[in-house]
């Protein structure tokens, strides 16, 4: 992830950040067993 001082707020800038964000709260996908497991 980038240092968040020198990053502009713009949404080039953000979807790295959030993509990030997303994958690191994400189940493993060796525990999916239902589609609800997709769900945040």
């Amino acid at each position: 992830m980038t240092p968040i001082q020198n990053t502009p707020y713009t949404r080039h800038a953000l979807e790295p950040r959030v993509a990030d964000y997303y994958a690191s709260i994400r189940k493993p996908e060796n525990e999916w067993k239902t589609i609800e497991d997709l769900a945040l």
